[in-house]
């Protein structure tokens, strides 16, 4: 292709840089990095790290770069500048849509609500699983638009994940501190409290004035129903958890595509199961990227090819 344009945002400043730094180098290309005006510094540091790296490997200077000022006009400019051959854009929905408006070939993405189920087939897995949805939704304090934001658990193993996850330093949630820590990551208006996000379980706790045990890790929220009556059914940007049981598969299905469909059309789900035609039900959500058997937060980057 030839140059790369990437914007990043500034809710996963370094790790959206080196995922789109390695996709630009494997594939033979330039990449200039355009982060958010607040996750400049992290920008430029995490594009220098890799540049010395790629550089001491006998890549050529200047393969990777990263705007040291950055501007709207400025990065408008990037995307139309005539070297540019692609633009990656990772960001809000306004972002997104001026990249697919910058008259260039575009791959982008924007906010996403991911569901996850576990099928009663992986009864015999859960100790792993709970280990995986734990090191994904803490991984960047949750704050990963592939991170996983609802956990949906198959009636038959629910118990049995719940303690895997508790043992793992998850925290569930009473009615009341639920209600409190709704409060906390969204307004009135049901938009994110720019405080809420990328922040550990414990500051959130803190704020919601929740006790919890020690090295808790992720919160989580037992719901039953989903909507924006339930703010925390939506995408949250740090390490809180929505939980569901599922009766069935049918059911499972239903309420993870409910998920998708609240600010997740064409983002991302993930199904854990053995039984083929579960996943093939699961290949129906309306989502652009179905994970089979795996953590979304490193496998939706390409994470554990590294």
């Amino acid at each position: 292709m030839g140059v790369v344009a990437a914007l990043i945002p500034v809710t996963n400043p370094t790790s959206t840089i080196i995922f789109k730094v390695l996709s630009a180098i494997k594939s033979g290309n330039a990449i200039v990095c355009a982060p958010h005006p607040r996750g400049v510094q992290c920008g430029l540091e995490t594009t220098r790290i890799m540049a010395q790296a790629a550089e001491q490997m006998g890549a050529p200077r200047g393969l990777i770069q990263c705007l040291p000022h950055v501007t709207q006009e400025g990065t408008a400019e990037l995307m139309r500048h005539r070297r540019t051959s692609v633009v990656m854009a990772t960001g809000g929905s306004a972002m997104v849509r001026a990249a697919y408006s910058s008259g260039k070939p575009t791959l982008a993405v924007g906010p996403g609500n991911v569901p996850l189920y576990v099928h009663s087939s992986k009864a015999h897995e859960l100790d792993e699983i709970a280990e995986q949805i734990m090191v994904s939704k803490s991984f960047d304090y949750g704050t990963a638009c592939v991170s996983e934001q609802s956990v949906i658990a198959d009636q038959s193993i629910a118990q049995q994940l719940r303690y895997e996850i508790k043992s793992r330093g998850g925290y569930f949630c009473t009615t009341e501190e639920s209600a409190r820590l709704a409060d906390v990551i969204f307004t009135e208006e049901l938009s994110i409290r720019i405080g809420s996000v990328g922040q550990s379980a414990s500051h959130l706790a803190q704020l919601a004035n929740i006790t919890l045990p020690p090295n808790t890790r992720v919160l989580l929220s037992e719901q039953t129903e989903i909507g924006r009556q339930v703010p925390l059914s939506m995408e949250k940007l740090n390490p809180v958890l929505a939980w569901y049981e599922a009766d069935d598969v049918a059911t499972g299905f239903n309420l993870s595509r409910q998920v998708a469909e609240l600010g997740g059309w064409g983002h991302t789900a993930v199904v854990y199961s053995d039984d083929p035609d579960t996943v093939a039900q699961f290949g129906q959500l309306p989502v652009g990227r179905l994970l089979v058997n795996t953590q979304p937060s490193w496998a939706a980057w390409d994470f554990p090819q590294i």
